[in-house]
């Protein structure tokens, strides 16, 4: 194996670490958002989601070729001044504190239930965040390389998950394919778009990438992966319980794996879903975490950026158990980061990579 270089990475390995902080939330509150606003198109949604967040990777490619080296947060200086580069490097990294810490409070639960039931959640939770915070620390090119190593175990486990159920799944309930209409699936698809926010994490490695346009080939290889493993997902959900059923489930896809039975010696599979789960949740929260700092230390200009990771791995735990309890924490999901991030993920860079082409770099004072 090639030595360890601190701090820099591949698209493919940049790829599958963003694949895996996608794809966290299959099993979390995913397949029920769908179930909400898509019923029994809720495929079709997630799908048209992932379109809707195309044009927001196109102009993540786009600013990576143009402003080689720095990162979102630098961009909008280099545009609009340093009051512009602290906003926007302070809004990715209040968006990466939110999913992590929502979705940290929302996997204690099963972890909880099916693994360690006389864990208090609190225990459980730090020593997640701990780990994550561990990760980061490690730096892009570490996550990057465990990522590699975790992506097909997780593959392997949602595979396992969509074809073991198979025999219990019903395509009539997919009727009618459009759900509510396509007026209303188009417009949902931009909100939910920020179902595909971690995207946002291209725009704060670009200075690790050995070149610009490695940005856009990972992000179209996660963004297609993500999608394709959302849409089977949230499809499969929806054909062994119905819409209504699955807009009740908290946790649906998971719900989904406890019905895998296989004969009398092979049952009880989601406990080995869950721990390769269990994994991947690790890893991906190490990736939120490290998009939160990164955010916050090109925001504020700081020439270092790990003596942040143990303060805001201390404010992504105090965030988890600000929900009262999963079912909060599932609903603040929703009904906020799920509703809203595409703004910070998507219309930013849009909006930066149209004024640089219409407008150019801000001049500095003194310049001619």
């Amino acid at each position: 194996m090639a030595e360890l270089r601190d701090g820099r990475t591949g698209p493919v390995e940049l790829a599958a670490l963003i694949i895996l902080a996608l794809s966290l939330k299959l099993f979390l509150e995913l397949p029920r958002d769908m179930a909400i606003h898509g019923r029994t198109a809720g495929w079709l949604l997630i799908l048209a989601a992932g379109a809707a967040a195309g044009p927001g990777v196109a102009a993540l490619a786009a600013l990576a070729r143009r402003f080689p080296g720095l990162t979102v947060p630098e961009m909008a200086g280099r545009l609009w001044g340093a009051p512009a580069r602290l906003a926007a490097g302070v809004a990715l990294s209040l968006m990466f504190v939110a999913a992590a810490a929502l979705q940290g409070r929302q996997l204690v639960d099963p972890v909880l239930t099916v693994i360690l039931p006389a864990t208090p959640a609190p225990v459980l939770a730090a020593g997640w965040v701990a780990v994550a915070a561990f990760a980061a620390h490690r730096g892009v090119e570490a996550l990057g390389r465990a990522a590699l190593t975790v992506v097909p175990w997780y593959l392997g486990a949602t595979a396992l998950v969509v074809l073991g159920t198979l025999p219990y799944s019903d395509y009539r309930l997919l009727a009618p394919l459009w759900g509510p209409g396509l007026v209303p699936l188009a417009a949902a698809a931009l909100p939910k778009s920020s179902h595909y926010a971690e995207l946002a994490l291209l725009g704060l490695v670009i200075p690790y990438l050995d070149r610009g346009a490695d940005a856009g080939r990972a992000g179209w290889r996660a963004l297609a992966v993500a999608a394709g493993l959302a849409t089977a997902a949230v499809a499969q959900s929806l054909m062994v319980f119905p819409d209504r059923a699955s807009e009740e489930a908290t946790f649906t896809f998971f719900q989904v794996a406890e019905v895998i039975f296989l004969g009398r010696f092979v049952q009880r599979l989601e406990t080995l879903v869950l721990l390769v789960w269990g994994v991947t949740a690790t890893v991906a929260g190490g990736a939120l975490l490290y998009g939160a700092v990164q955010g916050l230390a090109r925001g504020a200009g700081m020439p270092v950026w790990r003596p942040l990771v143990f303060p805001v791995a201390g404010l992504v735990y105090t965030v988890t158990f600000l929900p009262a309890d999963v079912p909060a924490a599932v609903a603040w999901s929703l009904q906020v980061l799920r509703r809203w991030a595409w703004t910070a993920a998507f219309a930013l860079p849009l909006a930066l990579a149209l004024w640089a082409h219409l407008f150019g770099e801000r001049r500095q004072a003194g310049a001619p």
